[in-house]
């Protein structure tokens, strides 16, 4: 879903524990930000090319139409007010730029899955975050829901081993093929099913810049 080219001014938010972003990206200019140092800290060490900064996701740090792309993956459902974000990502963005950005789904799945519940402070079905999206000036792209009960089975191996053995976890491969099997196979909007909703949308651009004022 991320499409950035070597040319293009990225700009990730929320780094969080695994940066696989930053693992990934062939993007020549890449800055990424997170809420904790370590995590900078972290992703520096795989990335050291990039830029890395401390920034609150209500309030970014860069002036007007930077960025050519941003990345917002499993972010907003933690954040106290997500239409403040997407403003902000509407504002950093450069006309027609382009967010790729994940939620997890409001179904039955996610809502076992009781620990991640409980830190996020809302979760989405698909006409709401287009809507929040919408309203914020994007335009819909591409929609895909991805996840499933194999992907809950795995999280709860690891949160298990992790929190209650102190010990770490290598997916075996027969349910690392089933998992990877729910986020390539899902029908597009299969919303009972899926556990997250990745989507890319377009900077709608401005009355006055159509105008050339």
């Amino acid at each position: 879903m991320i499409r950035a080219s070597t040319n293009d001014y990225t700009l990730n938010i929320g780094v969080g524990t695994d940066p696989w972003v930053e693992r990934g990206t062939i993007a020549d200019f890449l800055c990424s930000g997170d809420t904790e140092r370590r995590n900078l800290a972290h992703a520096k060490d795989i990335c050291p090319k990039a830029e890395f900064i401390r920034l609150d996701a209500h309030f970014l740090p860069f002036k007007r139409q930077v960025f050519d792309k941003v990345a917002i993956l499993e972010v907003l459902e933690h954040l106290d007010d997500d239409k403040k974000c997407v403003e902000e990502i509407n504002r950093v963005l450069k006309e027609s730029g382009q967010i790729t950005l994940s939620v997890p789904i409001d179904n039955i799945i996610n809502h076992l899955s009781f620990f991640n519940y409980l830190k996020h402070k809302r979760h989405y079905l698909i006409a709401q975050i287009s809507k929040l999206l919408i309203q914020n000036g994007f335009r819909m792209e591409e929609i895909k829901v991805s996840g499933g009960i194999w992907d809950l089975i795995s999280e709860f191996i690891y949160l298990v081993l992790k929190h209650l053995f102190r010990s770490s976890y290598r997916e075996p491969n027969f349910l690392r093929k089933r998992v990877e099997m729910e986020y390539e196979n899902l029908p597009v909007r299969n919303q009972t099913r899926g556990r997250i909703i990745l989507l890319n949308a377009r900077k709608v651009a401005s009355l006055g810049t159509c105008l050339g004022i």
